[in-house]
């Protein structure tokens, strides 16, 4: 994975390479073929990393990403327990050195938040007879 920083007042640009293997995307050769096959999308997407957002927390910047294969079955689709799809963490401080990562066990939700060393996000719950929309918290530190 590469981050690109961009400094506004002058236009430099300048990378960073991180270097992880768990962190695997494939290069896409013809985006049409991809874009116009139901089970080519579907297999690119199950098999790729993906970034779901960068954060400011103190003084530190948080990508969470995903990583690893989905488990999907076309007859079932995607299940909802991923065993090989994990939530990774990757910290870094305000000169972008890494710092450490933190892996949880991958979560369906479409909004995570950072803020005061914490990760927010919301879950459907469908265990029981009603829906119901969960708010979790993962902490950084033990608590």
């Amino acid at each position: 994975m590469i981050i690109y920083n961009v400094d506004l007042n002058t236009f430099n640009t300048f990378q960073y390479k991180i270097n992880d293997k768990s962190f695997r995307t494939e290069k896409i050769f013809n985006i049409p073929d991809i874009l116009n096959d139901r089970n080519k999308l579907t297999d690119f997407f199950s098999k790729n990393s993906v970034v779901r957002g960068l954060f400011k927390d103190n003084d530190n910047f948080i990508i969470v990403s995903e990583i690893g294969e989905f488990d999907y079955n076309e007859q079932l689709g995607f299940n909802k327990t991923q065993k090989n799809r994990k939530i990774k963490l990757y910290f870094f401080d305000s000169d972008y050195v890494p710092i450490r990562t933190i892996l949880y066990d991958y979560f369906f939700s479409t909004k995570i938040e950072i803020f005061s060393n914490a990760m927010y996000f919301f879950s459907l719950n469908t265990e029981h007879e009603e829906q119901m929309i969960t708010l979790n918290r993962f902490s950084f530190f033990e608590e």
